[in-house]
């Protein structure tokens, strides 16, 4: 594979289920970009790492996909909730490297990539696009990842961006979390920094209201009844209350954190 002037890895929930270590990617000189499955497989911190693009997505992290003209996606089927459902620019090359080829019959621009990660990343050099990476830097400083509170508190709610920042800083490092969807979820999808062993886990492109509670069950059940960090919304909550009946039985040690806006 040859790289292209503005290169971008996009990496999705395939490149964890593949089982190969992803730290080398993010020293081939190549900016990194995760979907909302894949945003605990690298450390968020790394200089190398610049979000999570999609409707919900981190401004940077849209610039960067958005500006690139190769896009190299491992394990990442780029759903319309990642690229818009105008999808990629028609110019812009995309190489996937993918077990499923129907994903990648999905755009006409494609080229499949018919090798495993390992392979990839030992047969790969890096691209050395300097000026390229300068530019994605100097975006990350114009419109930086969100840590503090955009706006105050107001009208007696917290500000949920400053909430998020205070739980990220009493995080274990081998915490799972479980979130729920709604608004709120745009505060952790965008604020909240990760990196492994933690885990974030989410319904994905299904959106599935009150989807959290009875997942934390099963994480915590997974983790031999361990700890697990149940983040979800006041209407998600009532979709599947009665959960909390199954957490008491079992005595299981789940935080659960509600975020309440009044919305339901």
């Amino acid at each position: 594979m040859k790289w292209g002037d503005k290169p971008v890895i996009a990496i999705g929930h395939g490149l964890r289920a593949s089982g190969v270590d992803p730290r080398p990617l993010l020293y081939l000189g190549v900016p990194v970009i995760s979907s909302w499955q894949a945003m605990d497989v690298v450390d968020n911190r790394h200089p190398a790492y610049f979000g999570r693009p999609g409707i919900f997505g981190q401004r940077t992290a849209n610039k960067v996909l958005y500006e690139a003209d190769q896009i190299i996606s491992i394990g990442c089927r780029l759903t319309p909730w990642m690229i818009g459902h105008a999808g990629l620019r028609p110019e812009q090359e995309l190489v996937m490297l993918d077990c499923d080829g129907d994903e990648v019959e999905r755009f006409k621009q494609a080229m499949w990539l018919k090798e495993d990660v390992a392979t990839f990343m030992r047969q790969t050099a890096p691209a050395e696009r300097e000026d390229w990476m300068a530019q994605c830097v100097a975006w990350r400083q114009e419109y930086p990842w969100i840590e503090l509170p955009t706006h105050a508190d107001t009208n007696g709610y917290m500000n949920s961006y400053r909430v998020i920042g205070e739980i990220e800083k009493r995080l274990r490092p081998d915490e799972v979390i479980v979130c729920d969807v709604g608004s709120f979820m745009c505060s952790v999808f965008q604020g909240l920094h990760v990196a492994p062993p933690q885990r974030v886990l989410n319904s994905g492109g299904l959106g599935e209201m009150g989807w959290a509670l009875p997942a934390a069950i099963g994480a915590s059940f997974a983790r031999d009844k361990g700890e697990v960090l149940c983040l979800v919304g006041d209407g998600g909550l009532m979709l599947n209350l009665q959960e909390l009946q199954t957490i008491m039985h079992h005595k299981l040690p789940i935080k659960i954190i509600v975020f309440e806006n009044d919305g339901y």
